[in-house]
């Protein structure tokens, strides 16, 4: 069994909330998705995400929200996925829809905008992610916390290839740019699909950089293990990127698997 909490809030420093998250249980074919989701929700099997975009003409109109509505629309629609394999596929191509979603859309009004997406398939204990941009996903598990996915950033390249190292990467004036999003080009090449399986007790933490960004990990782990409900701790988690500056939207949606 699943219990899932999603939040999302606009910190302290701006006056839009361009951040989304999105809920969809696959068993009753409920969904929400752009603003909180107040209360923690029971299933067995569901779709959740996080989303940091721009390109915003009003409430809930930045890329973010384009893409997180069409998440939701196109997991929840029948038929329901019969395996694994056939949730995987349909996470694929509804990534690749949302694309091309807040691509037609930022081609119309000419903004430029675009949203990173980090979507992960729980069904029982297993778990398919699909991720774009640096928002993040993390396993916390035996009172570790790991980071699941990998940032699309020039930081994470530089890193990799050898240029930078991590604690350069701190005051790097190009710190913030994202090498890939959803809706901004054309093209999205495919994308690897991330498998997961958990075990009782096991918290699935999705979130975007405005609370990674300002709460390192061993505060994120100190939050994940006091708060047991998962609406708790995405409070908690936004509470505490706002008590460090809140100079960014902060997202989370906190998926704890329990023994069946």
């Amino acid at each position: 069994m699943l219990r899932i909490g999603a939040l999302t809030d606009v910190g302290r420093m701006r006056s839009v909330n361009e951040d989304a998250v999105s809920l969809t249980d696959l068993v009753t074919g409920w969904s929400a998705s752009g603003g909180n989701i107040q209360d923690s929700r029971r299933t067995r099997a569901a779709v959740v995400g996080v989303y940091d975009g721009t390109g915003s003409a009003g409430p809930e109109a930045s890329a973010s929200h384009h893409a997180a509505r069409i998440f939701c629309e196109r997991m929840a629609a029948p038929p329901a996925p019969a395996s694994g394999a056939e949730l995987s596929q349909r996470l694929q191509e509804t990534t690749h829809a949302a694309h091309d979603a807040v691509y037609e859309v930022s081609a119309r009004s000419r903004v430029g905008s675009g949203t990173t997406a980090t979507i992960a398939a729980i069904a029982g204990a297993e778990v398919a992610i699909v991720h774009v941009g640096d928002s993040r996903g993390y396993l916390f598990s035996g009172g570790a916390l790991r980071q699941v996915t990998r940032d699309d950033t020039l930081v994470r390249e530089l890193i990799e290839a050898g240029h930078l190292t991590p604690a350069e990467a701190a005051t790097f004036p190009h710190r913030n740019v994202v090498t890939r999003v959803l809706g901004f080009t054309g093209r999205l090449d495919s994308l690897p699909i991330t498998s997961l399986s958990l075990r009782p007790g096991d918290v699935l933490l999705l979130c975007t950089d405005g609370i990674w960004g300002m709460v390192d990990d061993a505060a994120i782990a100190a939050i994940l293990a006091a708060q047991p409900d998962p609406a708790a701790a995405c409070r908690a988690l936004i509470e505490a990127a706002n008590d460090a500056g809140g100079p960014d939207n902060a997202s989370a949606v906190v998926s704890v698997y329990d023994q069946e």
